[in-house]
């Protein structure tokens, strides 16, 4: 009987470490926060309420606050970003 527990542990265990595994491996796909501005129709480009920077209809960048920020035909989202996608420089929020 000690051996059939001893098998059942270790199932435990090993199935617990792979899902811990694939919780740590989803972590960096969650944009924890974001916003969105919607623009007057026919705008054809994006203002930055960050950095007060313009840009083009379908261009992205990332801002002095590490926002990774898309620029749509009708609206402006930004995310924040992970450390990671931070230009040299960038100031934290």
């Amino acid at each position: 009987m000690s051996v059939e527990l001893f098998v059942n542990s270790c199932f435990l265990l090993k199935r617990s470490v792979f899902v811990g595994l694939v919780l740590l491996a989803v972590i960096p796909l969650n944009d924890a926060a974001c916003w969105v501005k919607n623009l007057n129709q026919g705008a054809t480009r994006c203002q930055d309420y960050v950095d007060k920077t313009w840009h083009a209809v379908g261009s992205s960048w990332t801002n002095s606050r590490c926002e990774m920020c898309k620029c749509h035909n009708d609206i402006l989202r930004c995310c924040d970003g992970l450390p990671s996608h931070c230009p040299k420089g960038a100031v934290g929020k």
